[in-house]
């Protein structure tokens, strides 16, 4: 097990997600003082390959990704000692993910004509802020 092998690998793999958290929280912040949502709020189509690098760097360049996926799941799941509890967990964690991305997916649509105002991205924007600080925090609780 990796985390027995590198016993400070999950602490750095922390700090990483704290930092990386606390200046997408700072990012946030500053667009919702600096504005700009024109381009969000006129519907404008983005090309294929922007959203495919979007996706790509979203996927890959967030350590918060490999924190939750690595550290956090594979230590959780270390507990579980039969086969069989392994799987159940792997399906259960399968599960939420999707169904939390899912459901992200399909409330944007849902949620997409009230977002036709700049005071409304604003909102959003300080409130990831929030989030992604409380998460941090919480992160650093756990050091």
């Amino acid at each position: 097990m990796a985390s027995k092998q590198y016993p400070y690998l999950p602490t750095i793999l922390t700090i990483g997600g704290i930092l990386f958290l606390v200046f997408y929280g700072l990012n946030r912040l500053w667009a919702a003082y600096r504005g700009g949502y024109e381009g969000s709020i006129d519907g404008q189509a983005k090309s294929l390959g922007t959203v495919i690098a979007a996706l790509a760097a979203v996927t890959w360049l967030n350590p918060h990704v490999y924190l939750d996926t690595l550290a956090l799941l594979g230590a959780i799941s270390a507990q579980y000692e039969t086969s069989a509890l392994k799987i159940a967990f792997g399906f259960g964690a399968v599960t939420a993910s999707f169904t939390f991305f899912f459901s992200l997916g399909y409330g944007a649509t849902f949620l997409a004509p009230y977002f036709q105002s700049a005071s409304m991205w604003r909102i959003l924007d300080t409130g990831i802020a929030i989030i992604m600080f409380a998460i941090a925090f919480g992160l650093y609780l756990s050091i």
